[in-house]
């Protein structure tokens, strides 16, 4: 086994130093920072240099239904879609897979292409819900990386069309937040400054969060163990109740309250997406053990429209599309010929940051235990901060 080099503390600070200003340059030179307008999207389909589109198929129905993960891709592209296919993309959203799945199972045989994790992936397949893949059918098969056919939901890739990859880091703004997110205890590091009240921004995603809370108290974010996961409930618990952590989901990228927080763990994703706004918030992957997590489709048993589905696939991981929709996300696509064609930004900043080998781990399907995970996490979105816990105006904070 190769032995894992650490840096010492020093030639760590000043190397996250240089890439965050180093970064900064690069955030200005790049001049593509900012998510694609739907727009854009609508206006460059014809100049994206696609050199060979999936061909049209005679049966091609005239919908398609498919649920995927909010702010991924630009509605636009579904209206390219249209317009080159004739298919319509009927398409509905969620902000994690437990919202998926109650979607999903409420009315099976409406979907014909999903958008899971990794982790969620192996527990459809398990539950006998989707159907194997035809890579007969799909052109770009080829060019995902070998990475993702080591995933521990799917080896081998049998079910699984993985889309884009993310890692789970901390997302802090530098202006008023001091030192940086080496280890998980920086969630604590300010929970006495009066200040951070209210300014700490959770996933509101059951599996992430007491996966992050899990690592924090040095446990698997796997674990099957009911004590060590209620123990994670109350470390969340007591981020709440001692300052005012709120759970949060896709919509504060929407609505604008991203600015009301300093802390974010969050995907990469999101972190690049941060970073592209506001220069203070800069993203790092603490030197521990870390969330990887890949997001892609599988195809329904109850899908009435496979071949359809496979067209959009095509259309999808052509390395052009993928591209931009890369681009409009902010998440780094599994495509190799994909990531050759990002901008500056996605190819080199925040978005394909990835954690080291020994650090990386990968949610996973926990079988009856996730009757654990359910419990916990209703303890846990009940948990109220006190009444007189107040959030200072950051205009009133001095930095």
């Amino acid at each position: 086994m190769a032995r894992k080099i650490r840096l010492s503390s020093s030639v760590r600070g000043l190397c996250v130093a240089c890439f965050c200003a180093g970064f900064m340059l690069l955030n200005m030179w790049s001049g593509c920072t900012r998510p694609l307008e739907d727009k854009d999207i609508g206006e460059t389909i014809e100049s994206w240099n696609i050199r060979s589109l999936p061909p049209r198929i005679h049966n091609a129905a005239e919908s398609l239904h498919i649920l995927i993960w909010n702010d991924y891709f630009p509605p636009a592209l579904f209206e390219a879609f249209e317009k080159i296919y004739g298919v319509r993309i009927e398409a509905s959203y969620f902000e994690s897979n437990e919202q998926m799945r109650e979607y999903y199972l409420s009315d099976r045989e409406k979907w014909d292409l999903l958008m899971p994790s990794d982790y969620t992936v192996h527990l459809l397949i398990r539950q006998n819900e989707v159907t194997q893949i035809d890579r007969n059918k799909l052109q770009w098969f080829d060019q995902i990386s070998p990475v993702m056919f080591d995933l521990k939901c799917d080896p081998g890739l049998n079910y699984f069309v993985p889309v884009f990859h993310s890692s789970f880091g901390m997302s802090f703004n530098v202006k008023y937040l001091g030192g940086f997110p080496r280890k998980w205890d920086y969630l604590d590091a300010h929970r006495a400054n009066p200040f951070f009240n209210g300014r700490l921004a959770l996933p509101d995603q059951m599996r992430t969060s007491l996966g992050l809370a899990l690592i924090r108290l040095g446990f698997s974010p796997n674990s099957r163990s009911e004590p060590e996961i209620e123990q994670a409930a109350d470390y969340l618990i007591s981020l709440v109740e001692t300052c005012g952590a709120r759970f949060v989901g896709d919509r504060i990228v929407q609505d604008g309250t991203w600015k009301d927080f300093l802390l974010l763990p969050t995907w990469s994703g999101t972190g690049a997406w941060l970073l592209s706004e506001n220069l203070d918030y800069r993203f790092l992957i603490p030197e521990e053990d870390t969330i990887f997590a890949v997001d892609g489709f599988v195809i329904p048993r109850g899908s009435r429209n496979k071949e359809t589905a496979y067209l959009f696939l095509n259309f999808l991981m052509t390395p052009e599309v993928l591209a931009k929709a890369a681009e409009f996300s902010y998440y780094a696509p599994t495509s190799l010929a994909a990531a050759r064609r990002v901008n500056t930004f996605i190819k080199h900043g925040p978005s394909m940051l990835m954690p080291s080998g020994d650090d990386r781990i990968s949610l996973e399907d926990v079988g009856d235990s996730e009757a654990l995970y359910e419990k916990a996490w209703v303890r846990v979105k009940t948990a109220q901060a006190p009444s007189d816990l107040k959030t200072i105006p950051l205009s009133l904070i001095a930095y």
